[in-house]
Protein backbone atom coordinates (compact mmCIF):
# COMPACT_ATOMS: atom_id res chain seq x y z
CA UNK A 1 0.00 0.00 0.00
CA UNK A 2 1.31 3.69 -0.48
CA UNK A 3 0.45 6.77 1.17
CA UNK A 4 -1.58 9.28 -1.08
CA UNK A 5 -2.24 12.89 -0.64
CA UNK A 6 -5.34 13.38 -3.08
CA UNK A 7 -7.26 16.48 -4.58
CA UNK A 8 -10.04 16.59 -6.69
CA UNK A 9 -8.56 16.25 -10.08
CA UNK A 10 -8.81 15.59 -13.35
CA UNK A 11 -6.83 15.53 -16.60
CA UNK A 12 -7.04 19.17 -16.86
CA UNK A 13 -7.87 21.15 -13.42
CA UNK A 14 -6.70 21.01 -9.82
CA UNK A 15 -9.08 22.27 -7.36
CA UNK A 16 -8.68 21.14 -4.14
CA UNK A 17 -6.93 23.16 -1.16
CA UNK A 18 -6.23 20.84 1.55
CA UNK A 19 -3.28 23.31 3.71
CA UNK A 20 -2.09 19.51 4.63
CA UNK A 21 1.23 18.96 6.70
CA UNK A 22 2.65 15.52 6.82
CA UNK A 23 5.51 15.62 9.32
CA UNK A 24 7.34 12.33 10.16
CA UNK A 25 8.36 11.15 13.97
CA UNK A 26 12.00 10.05 14.74
CA UNK A 27 12.75 6.33 13.80
CA UNK A 28 9.63 6.25 11.44
CA UNK A 29 10.14 4.75 8.27
CA UNK A 30 8.25 4.10 5.51
CA UNK A 31 9.10 0.90 3.15
CA UNK A 32 7.34 -0.36 0.19
CA UNK A 33 6.20 -3.95 -0.19
CA UNK A 34 7.44 -6.51 -1.92
CA UNK A 35 6.81 -6.80 -5.74
CA UNK A 36 4.41 -9.57 -7.55
CA UNK A 37 4.43 -9.74 -11.42
CA UNK A 38 1.62 -11.73 -13.64
CA UNK A 39 0.67 -12.20 -17.29
CA UNK A 40 -2.40 -9.92 -18.22
CA UNK A 41 -5.20 -12.28 -20.18
CA UNK A 42 -6.82 -9.98 -21.88
CA UNK A 43 -6.62 -6.97 -24.32
CA UNK A 44 -7.01 -3.88 -21.88
CA UNK A 45 -8.09 -1.08 -23.95
CA UNK A 46 -7.08 2.90 -22.89
CA UNK A 47 -9.87 4.31 -20.71
CA UNK A 48 -10.86 0.97 -18.77
CA UNK A 49 -10.21 0.28 -15.36
CA UNK A 50 -11.19 -3.66 -14.69
CA UNK A 51 -8.07 -6.43 -15.91
CA UNK A 52 -7.74 -10.09 -15.23
CA UNK A 53 -4.48 -11.82 -14.89
CA UNK A 54 -2.93 -15.69 -14.81
CA UNK A 55 -2.26 -15.17 -10.64
CA UNK A 56 -4.95 -13.37 -9.18
CA UNK A 57 -3.67 -14.16 -6.00
CA UNK A 58 -0.42 -11.91 -6.41
CA UNK A 59 -2.86 -9.00 -5.66
CA UNK A 60 -5.37 -7.64 -3.24
CA UNK A 61 -7.57 -4.52 -2.93
CA UNK A 62 -5.32 -1.24 -1.65
CA UNK A 63 -2.39 -2.41 -3.90
CA UNK A 64 -0.67 -0.24 -6.02
CA UNK A 65 0.14 -1.70 -9.50
CA UNK A 66 1.62 -1.03 -12.42
CA UNK A 67 0.41 -1.96 -16.22
CA UNK A 68 2.17 -2.06 -19.10
CA UNK A 69 3.65 -3.65 -22.34
CA UNK A 70 6.68 -3.57 -24.57
CA UNK A 71 5.20 -0.72 -26.02
CA UNK A 72 4.26 1.80 -22.59
CA UNK A 73 7.43 3.73 -21.99
CA UNK A 74 7.03 6.55 -19.95
CA UNK A 75 3.59 8.47 -19.30
CA UNK A 76 2.07 5.52 -21.22
CA UNK A 77 2.03 3.23 -18.34
CA UNK A 78 -0.69 3.06 -15.73
CA UNK A 79 0.48 2.99 -12.44
CA UNK A 80 -3.11 2.72 -9.85
CA UNK A 81 -4.55 1.24 -6.77
CA UNK A 82 -6.47 -1.62 -7.09
CA UNK A 83 -10.07 -0.41 -5.47
CA UNK A 84 -12.45 -3.78 -5.62
CA UNK A 85 -12.05 -7.10 -7.00
CA UNK A 86 -14.78 -9.22 -8.52
CA UNK A 87 -13.88 -12.63 -8.63
CA UNK A 88 -10.16 -13.13 -10.89
CA UNK A 89 -11.48 -9.23 -11.92
CA UNK A 90 -9.75 -6.49 -10.60
CA UNK A 91 -10.47 -2.98 -10.68
CA UNK A 92 -8.48 0.38 -10.34
CA UNK A 93 -8.85 3.71 -9.67
CA UNK A 94 -8.28 5.31 -12.49
CA UNK A 95 -8.19 4.65 -16.19
CA UNK A 96 -5.49 3.07 -18.33
CA UNK A 97 -3.56 5.30 -20.29
CA UNK A 98 -3.04 3.44 -23.40
CA UNK A 99 -3.94 -0.05 -24.75
CA UNK A 100 -2.07 -2.95 -23.33
CA UNK A 101 -1.86 -6.40 -25.35
CA UNK A 102 -1.29 -9.94 -24.38
CA UNK A 103 1.39 -11.05 -27.45
CA UNK A 104 2.78 -7.74 -26.55
CA UNK A 105 3.69 -8.65 -23.14
CA UNK A 106 1.31 -7.07 -20.89
CA UNK A 107 1.46 -7.87 -16.99
CA UNK A 108 1.13 -6.41 -14.22
CA UNK A 109 3.34 -5.72 -11.46
CA UNK A 110 2.48 -5.03 -7.39
CA UNK A 111 5.02 -2.08 -7.39
CA UNK A 112 3.96 1.63 -6.99
CA UNK A 113 5.33 5.28 -5.02
CA UNK A 114 5.64 5.16 -1.73
CA UNK A 115 4.10 8.57 -1.05
CA UNK A 116 2.16 9.61 -3.70
CA UNK A 117 0.32 13.81 -4.28
CA UNK A 118 -2.08 13.94 -6.99
CA UNK A 119 -4.16 16.92 -7.54
CA UNK A 120 -2.92 18.80 -4.75
CA UNK A 121 -2.49 22.44 -3.79
CA UNK A 122 -0.81 23.88 -0.41
CA UNK A 123 0.56 21.23 1.31
CA UNK A 124 4.26 20.13 2.70
CA UNK A 125 5.91 16.91 3.44
CA UNK A 126 8.66 17.30 6.34
CA UNK A 127 10.67 14.81 7.99
CA UNK A 128 10.18 11.69 6.76
CA UNK A 129 12.19 8.74 5.72
CA UNK A 130 10.72 6.75 2.57
CA UNK A 131 13.09 3.67 1.86
CA UNK A 132 12.56 1.82 -1.60
CA UNK A 133 13.37 -1.42 -0.54
CA UNK A 134 15.27 -2.09 -3.97
CA UNK A 135 16.40 -5.67 -3.49
CA UNK A 136 12.82 -6.82 -3.78
CA UNK A 137 10.94 -4.93 -6.08
CA UNK A 138 10.53 -4.27 -9.84
CA UNK A 139 12.05 -0.82 -11.34
CA UNK A 140 9.29 1.65 -12.25
CA UNK A 141 9.51 4.61 -14.44
CA UNK A 142 10.04 8.37 -13.69
CA UNK A 143 7.20 9.51 -16.15
CA UNK A 144 4.19 7.38 -13.58
CA UNK A 145 6.11 7.24 -10.21
CA UNK A 146 9.23 7.60 -7.57
CA UNK A 147 9.40 7.42 -4.25
CA UNK A 148 7.78 10.64 -3.96
CA UNK A 149 5.59 11.34 -6.95
CA UNK A 150 3.40 14.26 -7.26
CA UNK A 151 1.63 15.05 -10.42
CA UNK A 152 -0.78 18.23 -11.19
CA UNK A 153 -0.11 19.76 -8.23
CA UNK A 154 1.08 22.95 -6.47
CA UNK A 155 2.63 25.01 -3.87
CA UNK A 156 3.95 22.30 -2.30
CA UNK A 157 7.57 21.88 -0.25
CA UNK A 158 9.05 18.81 0.43
CA UNK A 159 12.23 19.43 3.48
CA UNK A 160 14.34 17.23 5.14
CA UNK A 161 13.05 13.86 3.68
CA UNK A 162 15.54 10.84 3.58
CA UNK A 163 14.79 8.52 -0.09
CA UNK A 164 17.07 5.74 -0.26
CA UNK A 165 16.96 2.12 -2.39
CA UNK A 166 13.83 3.11 -4.50
CA UNK A 167 13.80 1.21 -7.57
CA UNK A 168 13.13 4.21 -10.06
CA UNK A 169 13.45 8.08 -9.71
CA UNK A 170 13.93 9.14 -5.79
CA UNK A 171 11.62 12.24 -6.82
CA UNK A 172 9.25 13.26 -9.57
CA UNK A 173 7.04 16.03 -10.11
CA UNK A 174 4.97 16.30 -13.10
CA UNK A 175 2.63 19.09 -14.48
CA UNK A 176 3.24 20.75 -11.09
CA UNK A 177 3.70 24.43 -9.95
CA UNK A 178 4.99 26.14 -7.20
CA UNK A 179 6.91 23.24 -5.76
CA UNK A 180 10.02 24.05 -3.33
CA UNK A 181 12.44 20.94 -2.47
CA UNK A 182 15.43 21.44 0.00
CA UNK A 183 17.73 19.99 2.38
CA UNK A 184 16.90 15.94 1.54
CA UNK A 185 19.04 13.56 1.56
CA UNK A 186 18.68 11.08 -2.03
CA UNK A 187 20.71 7.97 -2.33
CA UNK A 188 21.45 4.84 -3.81
CA UNK A 189 17.84 5.13 -5.78
CA UNK A 190 17.91 3.09 -9.02
CA UNK A 191 16.77 5.73 -11.13
CA UNK A 192 17.55 9.69 -11.09
CA UNK A 193 17.38 11.54 -7.82
CA UNK A 194 15.11 14.80 -8.98
CA UNK A 195 12.96 14.89 -11.39
CA UNK A 196 10.90 17.65 -12.50
CA UNK A 197 9.19 16.84 -15.29
CA UNK A 198 6.88 17.68 -17.71
CA UNK A 199 4.80 20.40 -17.70
CA UNK A 200 6.09 21.86 -14.67
CA UNK A 201 7.68 25.41 -13.66
CA UNK A 202 8.49 27.78 -11.44
CA UNK A 203 10.26 25.18 -8.64
CA UNK A 204 13.12 25.72 -6.36
CA UNK A 205 15.72 22.86 -5.41
CA UNK A 206 18.02 23.93 -2.94
CA UNK A 207 20.69 22.51 -0.40
CA UNK A 208 19.72 18.48 -1.30
CA UNK A 209 22.43 16.40 -0.83
CA UNK A 210 21.79 13.83 -4.09
CA UNK A 211 24.09 11.07 -4.84
CA UNK A 212 25.00 7.16 -5.75
CA UNK A 213 22.15 7.37 -7.66
CA UNK A 214 21.48 4.93 -10.85
CA UNK A 215 21.02 8.07 -12.50
CA UNK A 216 21.13 11.68 -13.23
CA UNK A 217 21.00 13.67 -9.97
CA UNK A 218 18.92 16.27 -11.80
CA UNK A 219 17.03 15.38 -14.88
Amino acid sequence: RHTRLQGDWSSDVCSSDLNVSLVGQPGAILRIEPSTRTDVLDYLGYGFTEFRVANPQAFSVGDGVLIQDRFSPGFYSTVGTIVAQRGDTFFLDRPFHHDYLPHQGAEAIRTHSILEILGVENASVRGLKLDGNREHTIVINGCRAGAVFMLQSKNITIENVTIERFNGDALSFQQCTNITVRHNEISHCAGGGLHPGSGSFNYLLEHNHVHDNGGTGLF
